[in-house]
């Protein structure tokens, strides 16, 4: 019985030390969550910026980006590019449209890589 108690202290001992130690690979750095939330605040922008040039119509002058939690800037420009830009970490996205009949796709392209989301890299 005291050989079961002591080899649960030690495997109880052993977990703490782990926990205390063993860095935390599963959260995410702020950097690379501030581009996701770029990407994310994207989303109601392409929907509008897609409907104008499937209708042919001019993109609106004045839209924004719904998120007010978003500390980045985000700018739209008369093709329907938007461009995000973050200034506390320097990481810039730009989402450009192309139309292939009656689709919309979008690509995107980031910097510095380490922190974009990897479709948005460049070179890879």
């Amino acid at each position: 019985m005291k050989k079961v108690v002591i080899g649960v202290v030690l495997f109880l001992a052993v977990l703490f030390v782990a926990a205390l130690f063993v860095p935390h690979y599963y959260d995410p750095p702020p950097e690379r969550m501030a581009s996701t939330e770029m990407l994310l605040c994207s989303a109601a922008l392409k929907i509008e910026i897609g409907n104008a040039l499937l209708a042919n119509t001019p993109i609106p002058e004045k839209l924004t980006s719904e998120c007010s939690w978003l500390k980045s800037e985000a700018k739209v420009l008369p093709n329907g590019e938007i461009k995000f830009f973050n200034k506390e970490f320097g990481i810039k996205l730009e989402l450009s449209p192309q139309i292939n009949g009656s689709e919309i796709s979008w690509s995107c392209i980031g910097s510095p890589n380490k922190y974009v989301p990897s479709f948005c890299r460049k070179n890879t």
